[in-house]
C-alpha cells in the first residue's frame, strides 16, 4: 500500500470519528466523578504547579492510582480552564487518535487494508464506546488506550528487529498506559498472544506479515515479558490498595455478594458484552448488580454460549485461527473487570468494553471476509455491509452522546432502559435531594430499598428527608437502621443527634457516638458533638475534656475553640477561656457571637472597658443582638451607680 493511500485511510478514520463525536463538545459536566476529577477538585482547578503535580502522583482520590490521567487533567485546566468543552475536546481527539493507531497497528501486523480499516472504523463509532469518550471522568480509558496502542506498534517494531532502544519504547509506553488506567495489567499476556500471529497460519492466503517472534526461542519470548509482568503485578497491588482506601472501601464484601454469585454474574457479563457488541441498544451509564437476585438460568445459558463459541473456535483453529486470537483477547483483557473482585455496584459497564472489543472486532471482520469470498460480488457486499453497520452504529452513538448532556438526563436514561435499576434510582434520588425535591427523592429511594433494602446512605438520606419535614420518629428509625449497617456513617450520627435533641432524647445518642469515637478518635467534628451533649446535660468537665480532644485533633477549628472557651468559662477557668475566645475573635472579627462570648468572659474577669468594646463591636456588626445590648446596658448602669 502506498503512503498516499495509507494517509487517505487514516484521514478518513480521523474525520469519521470527529464527525460522529462532534456533539460531545456541547456537553457539560456530570455529577458522576467529574466533580472528583475536575470541577470540584481544587488541585485540578489550580492547574499545573509543583503542589498539583505532587498531588497527581500521590492521590488515591478517585479510588485509583492514575498519575498520568491526573496530569492530563492538570494540563487541560492550565490550557483551557475549567471549561467542559476543553475536556471533552481532548477526550474526542484521544479517541480519534486511537482509531488511527489501531488501524496502523493492524495494517502493520496483518498487511491488510480492508480488514484493518473495517475494524478501526467500527471501533470508532461503536455505541459501547460513548461512555469512554463522552464522560470526562473516564479520560483514563481513552488515554490508557492511546499509550497501549503505541506499545503495540513499538512491540511490532521491536519484534522485527530487537534492540534495547526499541524495547525501552515498549516499556515506556506500557508504563504510561498503566499509570493512566490499571486495566492494562493483562497487556503482557496479550503480547504473548500477538506472538502467535504468524502469517503462515493466521491467513491461508498469505496476506499477513509474520512477526519474527516465531523465529526466536520460547525462553526469550517469555523472559522479555517478565519486566512487563512485574509492572502489572505492582500496579495491581497499588490499585487494590487505592480501591480499599478512604472512609469506605470500593470493594464489595463476599458477605454481600458470595463467590458463586460473582462467578454466575461473570458468565452473564461476558455474554452481555458480546450481545451488546452486535446489538448495542438500551445502553446506559449504570447497570445495577443483581446481587443475590441473579438469574441462574441466564447465567447458565451464558456459560453454555461461551463454551459453544470456544468449541467452535477451537475446532477451526487451523483454518481460522483469528477466532481463537480474537476470543482470547476478549476474554483475557476483560478479566480484571468481570466482577470476581467486585468494585462498585455495576454488573457490567460500557466503558469496560473499550479494550476487549478489539478482539471481537478482529474475529468478526476476519470471519466476515472469509465468508464473503463465496459471494459473486464480495467487494461490493463488504462495502455495503460495512457502510450499513457504520451508519446504524453512528446514529445510535450520536443519540447515546445526547444522554450525557446532564446528570439528570443520564440517570433518567438509565431508568428508562431498566426501570428496576436501583443504582440509577439512587443517583437520581441524590440529585433530587440536592435540588430539595424531597417527594421525588423519596420516590426514587423507595424504588431502591424495594430491591436493595440495606444501603446505609440511602436510608440516612431518607432519614434526612423526614427530618426536614419534622417527622422525627421516622427520621430516627431510618438513621438507626443506617447506623446498624454502617456505624461510621458520620452524616447519620450527626443528624441523629439533632433529631434526638428535638425529641429531648439527647442522651440516647451516646450509644452511637461513643463506639464511633473509639474507632475514630481523631474525628474532631464528632468529638465536638459529644462535648456538646455533655455540655447540654450540665457535665461541663466532661464537655471540656471532649472539646480539648477535638482541639488536639483540629487545632484551627474555630467552633471547637468556641465550645472549649465556653466550657472553661462555665468551670470558672476564665483565663483559659479568654485565650481561646480571643483567638476566635481574631480569626473572625465580624462574628458578633464570638465578640459577645469574649465580652462575657472579660466582664466576669472584671475587665469592663475591654468587655464594653466587645459588646459595642457586636452591636455594630449586628444591631439586633439582644444579648450584647443587655450586657452593655448592665455595664453602663453599674458605671452610673454612685460611689459608697
Amino acid at each position: 500500500m502506498t503512503d498516499k493511500r495509507l494517509f487517505v485511510c487514516m484521514a478518513t478514520l480521523f474525520a469519521l470519528t470527529i464527525s460522529v463525536y462532534l456533539p460531545a463538545l456541547g456537553l457539560g459536566f456530570v455529577e458522576l466523578d467529574d466533580n472528583i476529577y475536575v470541577f470540584r477538585n481544587p488541585n485540578v482547578q489550580a492547574g499545573l504547579s509543583k503542589a498539583s503535580i505532587l498531588y497527581a502522583w500521590t492521590t488515591f482520590d478517585s479510588g485509583n492510582w492514575i498519575p498520568v490521567t491526573w496530569l492530563s487533567y492538570l494540563l487541560n485546566s492550565t490550557c483551557f480552564g475549567i471549561n467542559p468543552i476543553g475536556f471533552h475536546a481532548v477526550n474526542v481527539l484521544l479517541h480519534a487518535f486511537n482509531v488511527v493507531l489501531l488501524f496502523l497497528w493492524l495494517h502493520r501486523i496483518s498487511n491488510t487494508v480492508w480488514r484493518s480499516f473495517a475494524v478501526a472504523a467500527l471501533f470508532a463509532v461503536h455505541p459501547l464506546h460513548v461512555e469512554s469518550v463522552a464522560w470526562i471522568g473516564e479520560r483514563k480509558d481513552v488515554l490508557s488506550m492511546f499509550f497501549f496502542l503505541w506499545m503495540l506498534i513499538a512491540y511490532q517494531a521491536y519484534a522485527c528487529r530487537p534492540n534495547r532502544g526499541r524495547y525501552a519504547l515498549v516499556i515506556t509506553a506500557f508504563a504510561l498506559g498503566l499509570l493512566s488506567k490499571s486495566m492494562l495489567v493483562t497487556a503482557p499476556v496479550l503480547l504473548c498472544l500477538i506472538d502467535l500471529w504468524p502469517g503462515s497460519t493466521w491467513n491461508s492466503d498469505k496476506t499477513a506479515t509474520a512477526l519474527p517472534s516465531s523465529t526466536r526461542p520460547l525462553w526469550q519470548l517469555v523472559v522479555e515479558k517478565i519486566p512487563l509482568l512485574l509492572m502489572s503485578i505492582a500496579i495491581g497491588f497499588v490499585t487494590i490498595k487505592a480501591q480499599g482506601s478512604g472512609p469506605t472501601t470500593a470493594f464489595t464484601s463476599f458477605n454481600r455478594i458470595p463467590a458463586s454469585y460473582r462467578i454466575g454474574n461473570a458468565f452473564t457479563a461476558y455474554a452481555w458484552y458480546v450481545t451488546k457488541s452486535f446489538i448495542p441498544l438500551d445502553l446506559c451509564a449504570m447497570y445495577s448488580h443483581p446481587m443475590r437476585n441473579l438469574s441462574w438460568t441466564y447465567a447458565g445459558l451464558s456459560a453454555l454460549l461461551l463454551v459453544a463459541c470456544a468449541v467452535y473456535a477451537g475446532s477451526r483453529y487451523r483454518r481460522d485461527p483469528f477466532l481463537i486470537f480474537g476470543g482470547l483477547w476478549f476474554l483475557i483483557s476483560l478479566a480484571p473487570v468481570i466482577g470476581l473482585l467486585q468494585v462498585g455496584t455495576q454488573a457490567y459497564a460500557d466503558r469496560y468494553s473499550y479494550l476487549p472489543q478489539i478482539g471481537l472486532l478482529i474475529a468478526v471482520i476476519w470471519q466476515a471476509e472469509r465468508w464473503m469470498r463465496y459471494l459473486t460480488a464480495p467487494r461490493l457486499a463488504a462495502v455495503l455491509s460495512l457502510t450499513a453497520a457504520l451508519i446504524i452504529f453512528s446514529c445510535i452513538t450520536i443519540r447515546q452522546i445526547g444522554y450525557w448532556e446532564s446528570t439528570e438526563t443520564l440517570w433518567n436514561r438509565a431508568i428508562a432502559s431498566s426501570p428496576d435499576n436501583w443504582e440509577a434510582h439512587r443517583q437520581l434520588g441524590m440529585l433530587c435531594l440536592q435540588q430539595q425535591r424531597f417527594d421525588d427523592a423519596n420516590r426514587h429511594f423507595q424504588s431502591v430499598i424495594e430491591v436493595n433494602p440495606n444501603l446505609p446512605d440511602v436510608l440516612s438520606s431518607m432519614g434526612w428527608i423526614h427530618q426536614q419535614q419534622s417527622e422525627w420518629t421516622e427520621a430516627q428509625r431510618l438513621y438507626q437502621r443506617s447506623l446498624a449497617l454502617n456505624p461510621g456513617n458520620e452524616f447519620a450520627i450527626r443528624n441523629l443527634v439533632l433529631v434526638l435533641k428535638q425529641q429531648r432524647k439527647i442522651s440516647d445518642a451516646l450509644p452511637f457516638l461513643l463506639p464511633y469515637l473509639q474507632r475514630n478518635p481523631s474525628d474532631a467534628n464528632m468529638q465536638n458533638q459529644l462535648g456538646l451533649i455533655y455540655a447540654r446535660s450540665g457535665d461541663f468537665e466532661r464537655a471540656r475534656a471532649q472539646f480539648a480532644q477535638a482541639k488536639q485533633a483540629s487545632p484551627n477549628d474555630l467552633p471547637t475553640r468556641t465550645n472549649l472557651g465556653l466550657a472553661l468559662s462555665e468551670l470558672g477557668k476564665l483565663d483559659e477561656a479568654r485565650l481561646n475566645l480571643e483567638m476566635v475573635v481574631e480569626a473572625q472579627p465580624q462574628d458578633a457571637n464570638a465578640r459577645v462570648n469574649l465580652g462575657s468572659v472579660l466582664l466576669r474577669l472584671g475587665v469592663k472597658d475591654a468587655a464594653r468594646k466587645q459588646f459595642e463591636a457586636a452591636i455594630q456588626i449586628n444591631p439586633n443582638d439582644e444579648e450584647a445590648k443587655a450586657q452593655l446596658e448592665s455595664i453602663n448602669q453599674s458605671a452610673l451607680k454612685p460611689m459608697p
